[in-house]
């Protein structure tokens, strides 16, 4: 899901008007709002794994392909508890911005 030039251009609008105007924004485009809203999560939720799994692979010194070497790995399962904490985090207001590099602020 990529965020069109326009669904950018109406969140920066968004993000930089006063009550009023962000009402209007909201009144002109009602229909597609939500749904370029979500269109954001979803890109902001592919870079927090990205970033995670570039961050995990860095500690165990990999080169760039995993091996496996135990039983103990369990991709679906961390793949789903990885999208249920930015989910949470979303519900939650619990993202954080660090320069660039979205997180969940609990995630362990």
């Amino acid at each position: 899901m990529i965020a069109t030039a326009k669904d950018s251009d109406v969140i920066h609008r968004y993000r930089d008007s006063d009550p009023e105007g962000r009402f209007e924004l909201l009144m002109e485009n009602y229909a597609g709002f939500p749904k370029m809203l979500r269109k954001l999560e979803k890109k902001i939720e592919y870079k927090i794994k990205t970033e995670l799994e570039y961050s995990k692979s860095k500690k165990r010194g990999e080169l760039g392909v995993r091996v496996q070497t135990s039983d103990l790995s369990d991709p679906t399962v961390n793949e789903a508890i990885v999208s249920v904490t930015i989910q949470e985090g979303y519900q939650r207001g619990e993202l954080a911005d660090h320069h660039g590099s979205f997180q969940c602020i609990h995630y362990s």
